[in-house]
């Protein structure tokens, strides 16, 4: 699970950056074209904001596997082991159930579409499709975190928060 989790860790930073790299050389060749030529090109301001919505979707399950998203621990390290060990079970539970939620409307929403890119009239399909794409990733993480806390004893768990 750890060498799974790992990898796609690995494979949503490597299309982050290059989302990241896409976004940066668009808004650039847009700035370029509007103040130097004097010649705005429409599609360099849909491509940045395609890529930061799927590099910021995508970059959720990277930061929950890195244990980086916000959270209050500082009355879980005051909780015995195994008080803390459930309350970040339970919250994991909440999370899922919240990402569960987030998978089944993101789909109806992203299966639903008729609308499309103003530039490119690409279907904007594939750009919700981040959303329950980002929901389903960010799922398969968590079950692979939870499974750890399970496994691991309390007080080794207490001393990672």
């Amino acid at each position: 699970m750890l060498r799974a989790g790992n990898a796609i860790e690995k494979v949503s930073k490597v299309i982050v950056v290059l989302l990241f790299s896409e976004m940066l050389i668009a808004a650039l060749v847009g700035v370029i074209a509007r103040y130097v030529l004097q010649s705005p090109f429409q599609w360099t301001e849909e491509v940045a904001r395609y890529s930061l919505i799927w590099m910021g979707f995508l970059s959720i399950n990277i930061a929950l596997w890195q244990g980086k998203h916000i959270n209050v621990n500082l009355l879980l390290k005051r909780f015995p082991p195994k008080l803390a060990k459930l309350t970040t079970l339970i919250n994991d539970t909440l999370i899922m159930f919240y990402l569960v939620v987030v998978l089944y409307y993101g789909w109806a929403m992203t299966s639903e579409t008729l609308v499309t890119t103003q530039s490119f009239q690409i279907s904007m399909f594939w750009f919700y499709l981040a959303v329950p794409v980002s929901a389903a990733l960010t799922i398969v993480q968590l079950i692979f975190i939870v499974t750890r806390k399970l496994i691991l004893p309390s007080e080794i768990l207490k001393r990672e928060l």
